[in-house]
């Protein structure tokens, strides 16, 4: 089940399978990072996302709608995000560091996550080279990592 896809022909069918069959719970948020420092700006919140996979066949690449809510930007301050799964076997979970990128740079209550759905990526799109960029962003994590 392919999401990139599935979001790209607006395949509503398989982007409804895969609604209802992959959970994402966000664990916890920090304040932007820069990813390839001391080069760049500090643009990117490290996310722990735990993602789990009900469905019989192995994840790739997810997209992940962030929101930050309560800025002066409204509902608008959201971005899709790449999240390279790793391979995510069948009907498990796993645990994961994303750094999602911050387009605004704005003061912001809370972060909220989602599959990114048709409506999102109409909004959101990214590019092909964005999503090649995927294993930059992504870390799978192990046990003893998760503190």
């Amino acid at each position: 089940m392919e999401h990139y896809t599935a979001l790209k022909s607006d395949d509503n069918e398989t982007l409804n399978k895969l609604a209802s069959s992959v959970k994402l719970r966000l664990i916890k948020f920090d304040q932007l990072v820069a990813i390839n420092e001391p080069k760049y700006l500090k643009r990117y919140n490290p996310l722990i996302i735990e993602i789990e996979n009900k469905t019989n066949e192995t994840l790739g690449t997810l997209f992940i709608t962030v929101i930050r809510t309560e800025s002066k930007i409204g509902e608008d301050n959201r971005w899709t995000i790449p999240l390279d799964t790793k391979g995510l076997n069948p009907n498990s979970k796993s645990k994961y560091k994303l750094f999602a990128f911050d387009p605004f740079t704005e003061k912001f209550e809370d972060i909220k996550i989602r599959l990114t759905t048709a409506e999102d990526w109409s909004d959101r799109s990214v590019t092909d080279k964005w999503v090649e960029r995927s294993p930059e962003f992504t870390k799978k994590l192990k046990w003893y990592n998760l503190i």
